[in-house]
């Protein structure tokens, strides 16, 4: 066994051989592919080169942020920033039709320039090349606690405003309130919260009109909804955030990145049907991605196609739809299914 292909066992790594033109039948290996998510000779996690100079080799810039990152990490992580290291000319997965051609000038001052995106999003996404992962401010905190009223069914146009007003009034306590209500529901129920530490009322818990009686009284005690809310600003702004890594993700090709955003944007959007930067998200998935790529599109049609089976067509689902008539297609044919509109009720 070639040493090559020791280290790559070694470090756990997936070991792919190029055949290099006018090198015969010679295999040599792109050092670029062996990338360990440890580095096994220092036991240090990669996350330990995150903006360190030590060994840089390449420059990522935007605007008045400089970060020094090495071409070992990044290049394997997308094909778009290889070609800024190699100036070559490669196919983007995420979009077939698109060819980019780095200057050679960026290849040989060993730097790149993203001054048109966000310079928040270069820092997320340098900190993904490293860490595998991306973190907005009070994301790393654990979740608020809180009760969600998220209802299987609906029955009648009267019951369904009485919902839409009931779930907006539990999403808009402040954080003293919202602990109260979740203090209710324990003392109703056992279930466990969901992975954003939400405790939903779904109607299938045979105390439900005690518990809906008692966080109703709490809604209307006065003060309720004023203060500090239950929910962080932060972590209430997280979808656009989520939706504008995954969109800058499918602009540079970083598929991994563009799954990661995709689960960070549905484990934010539970409460959807409250959640305004839901609504603001949209923007961002279908005017900011090709409209052959589902990855986000599939998420956000799911989660309208549940309102209307539960809070009907309201508001604000109405005025999404009238904006993006994308949405509004892709939305109709999940509700109306593959029998009515195709094998995956996109066609």
């Amino acid at each position: 066994m070639r040493l090559t292909e020791k280290c790559a066992k070694y470090c756990n790594a997936e070991l792919k051989i190029n055949r290099v033109a006018g090198a015969g039948d010679k295999e040599v290996t792109n050092p670029y592919l062996l990338i360990p998510l440890y580095d096994r000779g220092t036991d240090q996690p990669l996350d330990s080169l995150h903006l360190s100079e030590k060994h840089s080799d390449f420059t990522i810039k935007c605007r008045n942020s400089v970060y020094p990152v090495h071409k070992a990490i990044i290049c394997p992580r997308s094909p778009y920033f290889e070609a800024a290291v190699r100036s070559m000319k490669v196919r983007l997965s995420g979009n077939p039709l698109k060819m980019i051609l780095i200057k050679r000038q960026e290849a040989e001052e060993g730097a790149i320039d993203l001054k048109d995106v966000e310079p928040e999003l270069v820092k997320l996404i340098v900190q993904y090349f490293y860490e595998l992962d991306y973190t907005i401010a009070g994301e790393s905190e654990q979740p608020p606690t809180s009760v969600r009223y998220l209802p299987k069914t609906a029955k009648g146009i009267t019951d369904v405003e009485w919902r839409r007003a009931f779930a907006e009034l539990l999403a808009r306590l402040n954080r003293e309130s919202m602990d109260e209500a979740v203090k209710v529901y324990k003392e109703h129920c056992s279930n466990e919260p969901t992975k954003d530490q939400a405790y939903v009322i779904d109607f299938s818990v045979s105390t439900e009109d005690s518990i809906l009686l008692k966080l109703l009284l709490i809604t209307e005690k006065a003060g309720s909804s004023s203060g500090t809310p239950w929910k962080p600003a932060t972590l209430q702004e997280a979808p656009v955030i989520h939706a504008k890594m995954y969109s800058i993700a499918d602009m540079y090709d970083v598929q991994g990145l563009k799954e990661l955003a995709v689960e960070k944007f549905m484990a934010t959007t539970g409460d959807h049907f409250t959640n305004q930067s839901f609504y603001d998200a949209i923007e961002y998935v279908y005017q900011r991605t090709p409209d052959t790529d589902y990855g986000l599109r599939d998420v956000v049609a799911q989660r309208l196609r549940d309102q209307v089976e539960i809070f009907g067509m309201h508001p604000k689902m109405e005025q999404a739809m009238k904006d993006n008539e994308d949405l509004a297609l892709h939305v109709s044919k999940m509700h109306f299914g593959a029998k009515r509109c195709g094998p995956d009720g996109r066609a």
